[in-house]
């Protein structure tokens, strides 16, 4: 697994050896930070999508403070660049206190075969059978994104996921709605959409800029903030404030 996520990254940070380099299209490469209700930070992450070869690449790396220990996640999505963005696999990686879990996923045909490993040790494999128009749930706002200039507001929207670190559910696929809102105040100054979602029975507001790129996100039960911000504030949030 390590060798295929390696492999992977390497798309991200190796120029082609051949006279004409693939063309790459970043659509964004932002960060952002998570607080809690009571202005708790709780994480920062850093999302990456770009579209290359007739594919959507994500790549997504997000701190968390849990127990009073820093977790961390690493994820890289590729799929295909249609209006579906079909999924064609994923690797997912987390590191918890003493616990690491590392996570394979590989579209052939209809299903995706899923490998893990938690602590070193190889976990059943998963088969699953993919549905038509089923996505990887990190693209959700690429897959908002290709759909934002035709939505009309007020009309539901259903989309069925599939969670990249599911192996509890066994990658059962996760179904949601949203719908376009009336812009406010927030969404104008920030010249962006704004979305109610269901998702999970949470339910949230987005508001999406250029892309379906996220600018901010409000999250209830539990309560929680994301904000896109700088790389310097984001990789601060974290550290102790002691006032001085």
């Amino acid at each position: 697994m390590k060798i295929l996520l390696s492999l992977i990254l390497l798309s991200f940070a190796q120029p082609s050896l051949a006279v004409e380099k693939p063309k790459t299209d970043v659509l964004w490469d932002s960060w952002y930070t998570v607080t809690l209700t009571g202005n708790i930070p709780y994480g920062f992450y850093h999302d990456r999508i770009e579209k290359k070869d007739g594919k959507v690449a994500f790549k997504n790396e997000f701190w968390k403070k849990e127990e009073g220990s820093i977790s961390e996640e690493k994820l890289v999505v590729f799929a295909e660049d249609n209006l579906e963005l079909k999924p064609v696999l994923f690797n997912f990686q987390s590191t918890y206190k003493n616990t690491k879990i590392d996570i394979d996923g590989n579209v052939k045909d209809k299903n995706i075969i899923v490998k893990a490993r938690k602590d070193g040790k190889d976990l059943k494999p998963i088969t699953r059978n993919l549905t038509n128009g089923t996505f990887f749930s990190s693209l959700f706002p690429v897959w908002v994104g290709k759909r934002l200039e035709t939505l009309k507001e007020g009309k539901l929207v259903s989309f069925t996921t599939l969670l990249e670190d599911n192996l509890d559910k066994g990658y059962a696929p996760v179904s949601g709605s949203f719908r376009l809102e009336k812009n406010d105040e927030f969404a104008k100054q920030h010249q962006a959409k704004k979305i109610a979602v269901d998702y999970q029975n949470r339910k949230s507001i987005w508001y999406l800029g250029k892309n379906g790129e996220a600018i901010k996100i409000l999250m209830k039960d539990p309560d929680a903030t994301v904000e896109k911000t700088s790389e310097a504030i984001a990789r601060k949030f974290l550290i102790p404030n002691d006032g001085l």
